[in-house]
């Protein structure tokens, strides 16, 4: 993850026996993307998801639904088309369904 000021943060995938407790190496960066965000600094200008080949991916599910709900869906990524290999650059948003309408008022 880099941010503006050009600080770089990384993370890598906590393997565990038991795949539920293996910790996603994007939700191990939540705590620099909050830190900054409390402390009123810019979101990261790009993320980069890398696996063991060097092909780059969007996060995982967890992950994305982690970024969508705290308000990083404009950060741009960097992946690889599965098709052609051909670098894209996308934004979070692109990669997660829209936000679902909830409401805890009154029913229409």
């Amino acid at each position: 993850m880099l941010f503006a000021d050009g600080t770089r943060v990384v993370a890598w995938q906590k393997k565990g026996i038991e795949y539920g407790t293996t910790i996603d190496a994007m939700v191990q960066l939540a705590h620099a993307l909050e830190s900054n965000k409390s402390q009123g600094l810019a979101s990261p200008m790009l993320l980069l998801q890398c696996d063991q080949f060097g092909i780059l991916h969007a996060p995982s599910g967890h992950a994305r639904g982690f970024l969508m709900e705290y308000g990083y869906e404009q950060v741009p990524l960097l992946v690889h088309d599965i098709r052609t290999g051909e670098l894209l650059r996308i934004t979070v948003g692109a990669t997660a369904p829209g936000r679902p309408l909830i409401s805890f008022g009154e029913e229409n």
